[in-house]
């Protein structure tokens, strides 16, 4: 609540701030003060989803919604309030239920307040699929998974209804010596589980446990016992516990056990609840435990890898069937492998570039599918490893046939496969940027991913067009149509005020892969620059200039010498280019070497060598082309730049070929 009270003080303190700076704002006056006696409230309730709206009908006023201890879409009961008009949310629980009511204008809070009741006919849950679990749990197929036996916490004991750690957490490989982790537990996709305990054939249970007693060798220790690999069923089931939370648990037949037994409730009703619910974390790693009332038992079990990793990969994941599924964050930084970032499309509404092979997250924190089409990285919002809604997750979607991604030669059409969702960026903020027709096409917002709920214009509050766009009324009804707006590429944002989308439009800088061209008019690297160079033996004594013929922006350099370290085999073309932080370039190069060298430095640099683009060392195979291209990077405030290649390590007789330099303000090719 501390940081609730101190955001309304901080609006109330606004047009204070503004009076400072102009004499007709009018002076806060306590006699103006909202009065709790002349609220106008309206809530509105959706008997059949549980949705409620609440609204406060005053000019002027802001309200403030109080609910204390509400079960509120599915939270855990704690105390909350809401400063937001035409607020929209779902309660779980059939019942009575209360809200307190406040306001604030420019004057101050209100006088008192106002208690509101409301009634709910039914208890909403939502519809409970498993099939995403046993997709997540089987990794489309069938996955192998063992202890996580190698950090700290994959195994341990503690009190009931809790993570089953605070009591007793394993170290490290603690119990290497009582045949748990040669345990394997196998999930199919269709819902077939084996245990198989190893080659010992043995498995660890709890000294109090009652399997197999007579293998027990000392009363108060735990032991190990043998047992046969089987095979039998598992399931996931949804719980809705008394504070509102939904659960999920991995169920299996009785009599089955999963590795350890703890005692004879996992084998009577083997039940196991998932400590971490999303499917993408599922697929990584389950984290459960199994409580009797007394004791929670915790597991951590991680997928056995088949020991290849991925060619192509998003956030550390592999590409299966040209998806990932994983949990992102935003703002984070995510590593992009095999596939050349300046090459494709990248959305600007879930991503920002970084570099070649790094992209950052723009959207809210969430599960998501990323779908790789050898364009552009499809991003798809999940709640339970299905595409999320606006019901279940606050999701907008967009169809029609007036625009489309990341081309307007891929327009979405009034085909519900093809909808595209709106990158949310915030609790109520979203945006789609869409390359559109010119005229004789419209788009239109939908709840879901199908037919289904949609946006028509009464559900619409301010429009701000633009003088390109337009919101259509019947036979329309809230198709998002041309007026005005040439072919091109355009952000569309919408902020819901509780189900009622405000709406702007604007032109959209273009985006696409860099255009790469050494030929083009647009490479501003100068032709001719003679090359000066210093090269050392291993003792770094310089020694004589390799041999070096030039044509236009190609080099061919003869190393005499072998050399041994980096940085003792330079050569320097020096320029009077500049560049500036305002602007991003692109730059590429293509060197052959004819011996393998270990690694050429390529560094883009200012004058003084302090300031500079990149300085990596790349290695390069005998008489094979190597390209290395840098699209899209930010400027920086050079005066004067030089580019450095180094070929220290190179063998005696090395022939380098360099030529193609390009150097320009960053370019965007045309996507087909």
């Amino acid at each position: 609540m501390k940081r609730f009270w101190k955001n309304i003080a901080s609006a109330l303190a606004l047009p204070l701030v503004v009076a400072a700076c102009t004499t007709d704002y009018p002076e806060p006056d306590a006699n103006g003060l909202p009065q709790a006696s002349d609220f106008d409230i309206a809530i509105d309730i959706d008997q059949e989803t549980n949705y409620v709206t609440f609204t406060l009908a005053n000019k002027g006023m802001i309200p403030m919604w109080i609910f204390g201890e509400e079960k509120i879409d599915g939270a855990a009961n704690k105390k909350y309030a809401y400063a937001q008009n035409q607020l929209r949310l779902r309660f779980r629980d059939a019942g009575e239920h209360t809200v307190e009511v406040k306001a604030y204008n420019v004057n101050g809070i209100s006088v008192g307040s106002k208690i509101e009741t409301f009634t709910l006919e039914n208890t909403y849950r939502d519809p409970f699929n498993d099939t995403p679990y046993k997709n997540a749990i089987s990794n489309n197929g069938s996955q192998e998974w063992v202890w996580n036996s190698t950090i700290a916490g994959h195994f341990g004991c503690g009190e009931s209804g809790g993570d089953g750690l605070n009591w007793w957490s394993a170290t490290a490989n603690e119990k290497a010596d009582w045949s748990l982790y040669n345990d394997v537990m196998t999930f199919n996709t269709d819902g077939t589980y084996t245990y198989d305990p190893g080659e010992d054939g043995m498995v660890f249970v709890n000294k109090d446990s009652g399997y197999k007693p007579e293998y027990r060798v000392k009363d108060d220790e735990d032991y190990i016992a043998p047992i046969e690999k089987f095979d039998a069923q598992y399931w996931f089931e949804q719980n809705w516990n008394d504070a509102g939370i939904e659960e999920i648990y991995l169920c299996f037949d009785p009599e089955t056990n999963v590795s350890y037994i703890p005692h004879q409730a996992a084998l009577d009703a083997p039940r196991y609840k998932l400590l971490e619910t999303s499917t993408s974390a599922l697929r990584r790693e389950i984290k459960m435990c199994i409580d009797d009332g007394a004791i929670a038992w915790h597991y951590n079990f991680v997928p056995v890898s088949n020991g290849e990793e991925a060619d192509v990969s998003f956030n550390g994941a592999g590409f299966s069937n040209g998806m990932v599924e994983t949990e992102l964050v935003q703002g984070d930084e995510i590593a992009v492998k095999g596939i050349d970032l300046t090459e494709i499309w990248v959305d600007p509404d879930f991503f920002t570039y970084v570099d070649a092979s790094t992209l950052k997250f723009n959207a809210v924190d969430g599960e998501y599918r990323v779908i790789w089409d050898g364009k552009w990285l499809k991003v798809l919002p999940l709640k339970n490893g299905e595409p999320a809604t606006y019901e279940n997750n606050g999701d907008l979607w967009i169809i029609g046939d007036g625009g489309g991604k990341p081309s307007l030669s891929n327009m979405i059409e009034w085909n519900t496969d093809n909808a595209l969702p709106c990158a949310r960026i915030d609790e109520k903020t979203y945006r789609i940027t869409l390359y559109m027709k010119a005229e004789g096409g419209s788009i239109k917002v939908f709840g879901q991913a199908g037919w289904g709920t949609e946006w028509t214009q009464d559900k619409y509050g301010t429009i701000e067009g633009n003088g390109l766009f337009k919101v259509l009324g019947a036979p329309d009804d809230g198709n998002i149509a041309t007026d005005g707006a040439t072919a091109g590429l355009y952000t569309f944002t919408f902020v819901d005020n509780g189900g009622t989308l405000d709406l702007s439009v604007e032109a959209a800088a273009p985006v696409g892969p860099t255009l790469f061209d050494p030929e083009s008019a647009a490479n501003v690297w100068p032709v001719g620059i003679v090359p000066t160079f210093w090269f050392a033996d291993a003792g770094w004594q310089q020694v004589g200039d390799p041999d070096c013929e030039q044509e236009g922006r190609t080099y061919t350099i003869t190393m005499n010498d072998a050399t041994s370290d980096q940085w003792q085999g330079q050569v320097t073309l020096a320029t009077e280019l500049s560049t500036t932080a305002d602007k991003r370039y692109d730059f590429y190069i293509s060197i052959t070497c004819t011996k393998d060298h270990p690694g050429v430095t390529i560094k883009l640099t200012a004058d003084d060598d302090e300031t500079f683009y990149f300085d990596g060392r790349h290695p390069v195979t005998a008489d094979e082309e190597f390209i290395y291209k840098v699209g899209n990077f930010a400027g920086k405030e050079i005066a004067k730049l030089k580019l450095v290649l180094d070929f220290g390590g190179c063998q005696a007789g090395t022939v380098a070929t360099v030529k193609d330099i390009l150097f320009q303000e960053h370019r965007i090719a045309e996507m087909k």
